[in-house]
Parts: C-alpha cells; structure tokens; sequence
C-alpha cells in the first residue's frame, strides 16, 4: 500500500473565476497590462479530466458569469486528460479561463509556452521525490507540493525514464498528486496501480485512475492500464 502520510487527499483553495476586462476600455486595458507583468511567474499547469472541464462551465454559467470567465483554457494532453492552466499562488491561485487570455491578449499556446518553462523549472533531484513503497523493497517518485507545478513531469518524457531500466509510467490520479515508477515489478506495477486507483477515488478532486506511458510514435502519453478493485 502507499504511504499514508503521502497520500493524502489535497483540499485545494477553490478557484475564484473573473471574467477579464476588455482591451478596448483604457483603464481596463491598463490595469490588465499592469497586472500581467507579474503573472508569468506564478503560471502553473493543471491537468484535468474533460467532465472536470464541463462541470466547470455549467457552475459558473449558472451563477451568471459571462461565456469567456466560465471557459478554462485548456488543450487535449493525453486520453482523459487536458492540460490546463493557473494563475496566482497561495490562497490567489484561480484557474486561468478564455476571459483571462482575451484580457490579456494572450494566446493558449504563449500561455503554455510560459507556465510549461516554469513548471519544467521547478524539476530537480527531490522534485518529484523518490519515495519508498511501504512493505515492498521498491520505489516509486511522488510530487504533491499544490502549486501548480506537480505535473511538470508528464512535460519531460525523457527525465525519469533515463532513470528506469524498464518502461516508465506516470499517473495524476488527484489534482496537484503525480506519481511514476519503473515498471517491469509486475507486484509493483499492481500495487501502485491500484494506489493510483485509490487515491483517484478518495480524492475531492479527481483527475485519472489510468497510468501512462510514452509511445514515441504518437508521440505522447497513452494509457498502459488502470485497477480494478
């Protein structure tokens, strides 16, 4: 089983949503692009589930907030998964939406160019930590720090598998929670999957119970498998 202490299940600040100001108003316009220039370095990225996403726009449409402020800014990443974006930290951290890059004059791929060079910044020797799985001589890498950074690894391919003498696989089973391990163990590929699968299922914000792998030929993160239990 995983270790409880690492396991937790994140309770997050909820994400407050504005709906940006048009750049045709001058003081809007001024105020958005004074407070811009502090925003790249507090980017982060999210990967959410599609239904997260829907849910997401029906809330906030349905407490009248306009169409742009109710889209998340997000792109397909991998089957289930979108990548998304943040802004803020702390108790400030929001969700990014279609309204913020409008207000911005910002476009998704310039956002993602920005919040993918800091998250893959944040990446180090304890960044994800090696972690050792409780009861089994075995290890596995662990990030659940809740800044919009946890996920930075699923945008390097490369780092951790040069790690692995077997096939590497990845999972985000909750919001800010990323974990990867060595496969070729077929008791540890069971016992993280379905640890993966748990935390999936306890957590108040679920992401995927799947685990990936990279396939140079798509190339990108397709699934390997998920638990049942």
């Amino acid at each position: 089983m995983l270790p409880l202490a690492r396991s937790v299940v994140l309770s997050l600040p909820l994400w407050v949503i504005t709906s940006g100001v048009s750049l045709a108003e001058a003081p809007a316009a001024a105020a958005a692009a004074a407070a811009f220039a502090v925003r790249p370095a507090t980017f982060g990225i999210s990967l959410e589930p599609p239904e997260a996403v829907v849910r997401f726009r029906e809330d906030h449409l349905a407490a009248g907030a306009p169409a742009a402020a109710s889209q998340m800014a997000c792109r397909p990443f991998a089957e289930g998964l979108l990548l998304c974006f943040t802004v803020g930290t702390g108790d400030a951290r929001r969700t990014v939406t279609a309204g913020d890059l409008s207000a911005w004059s910002l476009g998704l791929p310039e956002l993602e160019r920005l919040a993918s060079a800091r998250a893959l910044g944040s990446l180090g020797p304890t960044r994800p930590e090696l972690t050792q799985v409780v009861d089994m001589d075995a290890t596995y890498w662990l990030s659940m720090e809740g800044d919009s950074l946890d996920m930075a690894s699923f945008l390097d391919p490369t780092a951790l598998a040069a790690r692995c003498a077997g096939e590497l696989r990845v999972a985000a089973p909750a919001r800010d929670i990323f974990m990867a391990w060595c496969g070729g163990s077929t008791d540890l590929d069971m016992v993280l999957a379905v640890g993966v699968a748990r935390i999936n299922e306890a957590s108040e914000h679920p992401v995927g119970a799947a685990a990936y792998r990279w396939d140079d030929t798509v190339p990108g993160w397709v699934v390997w498998g998920r638990a049942r239990h």
